[in-house]
């Protein structure tokens, strides 16, 4: 899937206003989309995801916010990083994605499986 939207007119940058806790669900729903494309690659670079900008710019505000210890600043490569805080406050969430996933594949196998017999 191309992250490369149809050519339309020029339109201005869009603004958009958040609260400090609409914040703190934007910088956990970043997250949790670019874990659920990118958690089960055996080789993984995070500046080749599809969300690596928009990520860059949610997490760039994090400090400001008041949510620094949400997302951190690798000086050394340059680019701003989820925390293993961000990670726990998520962990319930992608558990759950996680268990109901594999609970889908032994359904389907199992309807599979019955259809042979």
């Amino acid at each position: 899937m191309s992250d490369k939207l149809p050519k339309r007119s020029m339109k201005p940058n869009i603004q958009i206003e958040f609260d400090n806790k609409e914040y703190q669900k934007l910088l956990e729903a970043i997250y949790m989309a670019d874990w659920i494309c990118t958690a089960h690659k055996l080789k993984y670079n995070r500046t080749k995801s599809r969300f690596f900008k928009l990520m860059q710019k949610v997490y760039s505000r994090a400090k400001e916010a008041g949510y620094g210890y949400l997302a951190g600043f690798d000086k050394g490569k340059q680019y701003y990083f989820p925390t293993l805080e961000l990670d726990g406050q998520c962990r319930d969430l992608l558990d759950k994605y996680d268990n109901d996933t594999f609970d889908l594949i032994n359904r389907i196998d199992s309807e599979k499986s019955a259809e042979v017999c």
